[in-house]
């Protein structure tokens, strides 16, 4: 409803803006309980930044290349989880061996620098103006909570998506735990997180082949079917 009123690109902005924070204030942490204001803030980020993303996509001009859009946007995403985990492993494998009093804290700072520089393209990029202009010609309705939980199939999605979303949350919190109870490497921790993000940009890019062989149906449940394996 916000993201409908206010648009996209002033959360976009915000989010990128509070990952930044949470990154810069993980670094800083000095006592435990200060990490989960900064993963409190990291989830606020990443909310308001991935709403900002999609609705700028859902509201580009033409409805036939909606799919199109979506899917660079969860390209994006893929690319994002392919490179971050690699290179912040070999950042924390790094400091390791430097024999840092906080190995982690360069992590956190490389994580402040990207988002502070997604912020920056964010506010500099001409690519809202387009959708902000859908967003306002008076044309697009602005449905309710209640009547958008009414369409069909929609609670089912949403189901499906916080299943989804708690499986890959727990895949990318205990892995490191598991990889460090092995013996594992931080670099080799994050190589494995970034072969996940391999396959989800393989995923992502053959979706439109997928979608138009196989069918919406067809897809979701074979990929969710692939993933529970």
């Amino acid at each position: 409803v916000l993201v409908d009123r206010f648009g996209a690109k002033p959360f976009f902005l915000a989010g990128t803006g509070t990952i930044a924070l949470a990154a810069l204030v993980d670094a800083l942490a000095a006592v435990l309980v200060v990490l989960p204001l900064g993963q409190a803030l990291l989830g606020l980020g990443q909310l308001g930044s991935q709403l900002a993303g999609q609705a700028s996509a859902a509201r580009g001009r033409g409805g036939s290349d909606r799919d199109l859009r979506f899917g660079r946007v969860a390209v994006a995403v893929s690319i994002g989880q392919l490179v971050g985990p690699l290179v912040g492993g070999v950042i924390l494998d790094w400091a390791e061996q430097a024999g840092l009093d906080a190995p982690t804290t360069p992590v956190f700072l490389f994580g402040t620098a990207l988002g502070l520089g997604a912020t920056g393209v964010g506010a500099t990029s001409g690519a809202w103006a387009a959708a902000e202009e859908v967003r306002t010609d008076g044309t697009e309705r602005r449905p309710s909570v209640a009547s958008m939980l009414r369409i069909p199939g929609m609670r089912h999605a949403l189901a499906t998506s916080v299943a989804v979303l708690t499986a890959v949350d727990l895949l990318v919190a205990y892995l490191p735990l598991v990889g460090r109870e092995r013996g594992l490497s931080p670099a080799f921790v994050g190589l494995l997180l970034s072969v996940r993000g391999l396959a989800t940009l393989a995923s992502r890019l053959t979706l439109p082949v997928l979608m138009s062989s196989l069918g919406r149906r067809m897809t979701l449940g074979g990929n969710l079917f692939a993933a529970g394996l």
